[in-house]
């Protein structure tokens, strides 16, 4: 039997400036949901993906490339924001 994988990459747009959003974070085995709102880029790369369309973040660039390849989530928008480890959520 033959299956027909149909691979659909959806180009993920970036969130807007000033959108406030309830990111769920761990500390220290902890888990809370912070509020954050999107302020600009710092330009740092210590930090991690988040897709804000479905409440999710990525620890690499291989996470957040199959998120967002369409296979996961069957072409579904993407919109991504920056979370940066030392300033919170950015534009990225």
């Amino acid at each position: 039997m033959a299956y027909n994988v149909v691979m659909t990459h959806q180009t993920p747009t970036k969130v807007a400036l000033g959108t406030h959003l309830h990111v769920e974070v761990r500390r220290g085995g902890e888990t809370a949901t912070e509020e954050l709102t999107v302020g600009l880029s710092c330009g740092t790369n210590a930090g991690q993906w988040y897709c804000v369309t479905h409440d999710r973040g990525f620890r690499n660039n291989f996470e957040k490339d199959s998120h967002c390849s369409g296979f996961a989530t069957e072409g579904e928008p993407h919109e991504l924001a920056w979370i940066c480890f030392e300033h919170g959520a950015e534009v990225p």
